[in-house]
């Protein structure tokens, strides 16, 4: 078997088993993996614009601006409307200096925003553990009962 095709066949498994991790993972545990992506993606830019390796640091700052758009699009506007309005504009503050880092090739921007993800995916993994243990199923119930 050829490096190639290796390479491809490793690649496939690898993304198979993340798939069943992020399929077989609460509700929780989903985010805290986009955190952690997130937080992988800046430092790899910020690595990036270092070495000033420019295809590196663009392939990261977009993944990383995905995943914050991702986190950014499912918030619940209905419910905890003071939290999510403040995520919400933080996300936007993320997504703009992710622009402005790149633009300007600044390892401390990238580091700023780096700090801000680092403190929210902190924030988040220290829910108590009930809430972090919860399906989809029981937190729905929650959402429901919260809002009657």
């Amino acid at each position: 078997m050829n490096a190639a095709l290796r390479s491809k066949l490793s690649q496939a498994y690898a993304n198979t088993g993340l798939e069943s991790v992020v399929l077989s993972a609460t509700p929780h545990k989903r985010v805290s993996l986009l955190y952690d992506g997130a937080v992988r993606h800046v430092r790899l830019a910020r690595i990036a614009v270092e070495k000033k390796d420019i295809p590196a640091k663009a392939r990261h700052t977009g993944k990383a601006m995905d995943i914050v758009s991702g986190l950014r699009s499912v918030l619940n506007h209905e419910h905890g409307e003071q939290l999510t309005s403040q995520l919400d504009a933080l996300y936007e503050f993320i997504l703009r200096h992710l622009l402005e880092a790149s633009k300007d090739n600044s390892a401390d921007k990238y580091q700023t925003v780096l700090e801000i993800l680092e403190t929210l995916k902190d924030g988040w993994d220290n829910m108590p553990e009930e809430y972090r243990r919860m399906d989809d199923a029981q937190l729905e119930r929650l959402r429901a009962q919260a809002g009657q």
